[in-house]
């Protein structure tokens, strides 16, 4: 079964995304970050190369064309079709997108950031509705106040 963990009062969601991502894969995870905004997208990919002063994120767009090398693919509605393809049952995903992504399923882990402002988290208990009418294995987990999960 899926697992999903929400992580409340991020002190910016995608900033947030990209130090829990960096642990992550420090931990030798390989990650699917999903998320269908075009700019939220150009600050996921910008914030991963400047997480750490001594850390970057391999990470790239998910193509069609790519090796499976990379430890992070950065995925939209468009290459979507591409995840079921790549995608082992030791993957995450971390969705950045105020929907649910396509198939949570595919995963047996989800993460969901969730801010502070009141929009993202009036979506993210809409997405929490969603993911529990599927069925899913929801957590709930409060950032401490260094954003630290």
């Amino acid at each position: 079964m899926t697992r999903v963990d929400f992580a409340f009062n991020a002190d910016a969601r995608v900033q947030q995304a990209a130090r829990s991502i960096l642990r992550h894969v420090n931990r030798g995870a390989r990650l699917f970050v999903y998320c269908d905004d075009p700019d939220r997208m150009t600050q996921i990919d910008q914030a991963l190369w400047s997480v750490s002063d001594t850390s970057f994120v391999p990470h790239e767009r998910l193509l069609d064309e790519q090796t499976e090398t990379l430890p992070i693919y950065l995925v939209d509605q468009a290459a979507w079709p591409l995840v079921a393809t790549r995608v082992t049952e030791a993957d995450w995903l971390v969705n950045l997108d105020d929907d649910c992504p396509p198939e949570p399923t595919l995963f047996t882990r989800v993460l969901e950031i969730v801010s502070c402002d009141e929009v993202d988290r009036e979506l993210a208990r809409q997405r929490w509705r969603q993911y529990q009418a599927m069925g899913l294995d929801l957590h709930a987990h409060q950032l401490s106040d260094r954003g630290e999960r």
